[in-house]
């Protein structure tokens, strides 16, 4: 099955990068004197040169100006900041002068000035300490994870947008080539109906579907542009040159249990998910330890004018009235809320990567039944209708609805393209490993 995935979708790599707008018509000839090709030159569109963009420049292209990467990576800035104020060691010493001009009560008493020092050093629990910095380094594990889910996010974006000026640029080509070949029938039927050859209701017919292309040929020249301008706003103008085809090797496809294995070793989620329940879990353990107050180390210098007080001691808080259930209790519902949310980040995971997966299958088997039959069934019914026309069993109409049955068989063809790899780039940062590789 793998092989065979292989050959299907490297095949499909090269078909997209043919110009399908070629359309077998433009190989048709007439029976009529001198039997006239029905074919145009077709120009290609701006945009598909070897010079081009190519899909991992255009990734880089969009990192390097993406303001949600810029946002992500301040972000982790912040959390390692966070981390440099968990590693300070004790907090600030306090420093507490006062003054003031003592007066005696008794006649021998002394009168004079007095002054009082007292230098206070606030203490810090190590295992408190300790918890901090757990919860700081876990805010930083999250905060890479995010970045590189952004990351990801932003890569699977552009390669969407990329395909889809593929698809585009496809799309507009066939347009252009089924109106240039729809002009030359439509020139050709009024000749034949100017001298008694036809009768006059082909040429009508024959009118109409020329306007007919003409405004699909319009649709997809808008499509097109669209599709250009998107991409150009997120690589910040890189692909105004145009884009290249793909020109990627795709490994085998693992199966369904191989690609959650790879999930959740890979995938920048699992791990913000672990780091946010880590973090949570380092909350708890201090919020518990400060249940028990740190003391106070203290030393003083009272000076009167009589007498010099040296003071040495420790204060201690007495949790007596509050005993910190409240940020406990708090911390402890952050874990349950952190668990709860991993947990349901993982089944959402699991359920995208699942019908991630069945889309590409889906698309891998519509892409054989068009390739591997229905593509080839078009053009065979396009040589009969042909063969039918030059022998005069059959008229133009009969040719032209065979030329749009083959036209709608190769959009078709282009849009499972684009299906299997946006399947395919959906997986790709579902799994967070490359599938298709630049070669």
């Amino acid at each position: 099955m793998n092989k065979m995935y292989g050959a299907l979708v490297n095949r499909g790599l090269r078909a997209i990068g043919m110009t399908i707008g070629l359309a077998l018509v433009s190989s048709l000839a007439w029976s009529v004197e001198p039997p006239p090709q029905l074919s145009r030159a077709v120009e290609p569109p701006p945009g598909s040169s070897a010079g081009g963009l190519d899909l991992s420049a255009a990734v880089l292209a969009a990192r390097q100006q993406y303001p949600d990467i810029e946002a992500a990576e301040a972000a982790v800035r912040e959390a390692e900041a966070l981390l440099v104020q968990a590693q300070v060691l004790l907090p600030n010493p306090e420093l507490e002068v006062l003054a003031g001009k003592n007066r005696a009560r008794r006649a021998d008493g002394l009168s004079g000035n007095s002054q009082f020092v007292q230098l206070s050093q606030p203490l810090q629990w190590p295992a408190a300490r300790a918890a901090r910095m757990d919860q700081a380094r876990s805010g930083i594990e999250a905060a890479e994870a995010d970045l590189l889910r952004v990351q990801a996010d932003l890569a699977r974006q552009v390669k969407l947008a990329y395909i889809n000026v593929l698809r585009a640029q496809e799309g507009w080509r066939l347009a252009q080539a089924d109106h240039l070949n729809l002009l030359t029938i439509r020139d050709r039927v009024r000749a034949m109906v100017s001298v008694g050859e036809a009768p006059r209701y082909e040429a009508v017919k024959a009118e109409a579907e020329v306007l007919s292309a003409a405004r699909l040929l319009e649709q997809a020249k808008y499509r097109r542009e669209a599709a250009q301008s998107l991409l150009a706003r997120l690589t910040g103008g890189a692909s105004s040159h145009g884009v290249v085809m793909l020109s990627g090797k795709l490994a085998n496809l693992p199966d369904l249990a191989a690609l959650q294995s790879d999930m959740e070793t890979h995938n920048p989620a699992y791990a913000r998910a672990r780091a946010l329940v880590a973090a949570a879990r380092a909350q708890v353990r201090e919020a518990r330890i400060e249940r028990t107050p740190a003391p106070t180390l203290k030393a003083g210098l009272e000076r009167a004018p009589d007498s010099e007080l040296w003071l040495v001691g420790v204060h201690i808080p007495i949790p007596l009235f509050d005993q910190r259930q409240g940020q406990v209790a708090a911390a402890e519902s952050r874990l349950d809320r952190a668990l709860a949310l991993g947990r349901q980040d993982v089944t959402v995971l699991e359920r995208e990567l699942e019908q991630g997966y069945l889309n590409f299958r889906g698309a891998e088997k519509q892409l054989e039944a068009i390739e591997g039959g229905l593509l080839a069934e078009a053009q065979a019914a396009l040589r009969v209708a042909e063969a039918a026309y030059r022998a005069g069993e059959r008229g133009i109409l009969d040719v032209i609805d065979a030329l749009r049955t083959l036209r709608s068989v190769q959009l078709d063809r282009i849009q499972t393209l684009y299906d299997l790899y946006a399947a395919l780039f959906e997986l790709e940062r579902l799994s967070g490993q490359a599938l298709l590789r630049e070669i």
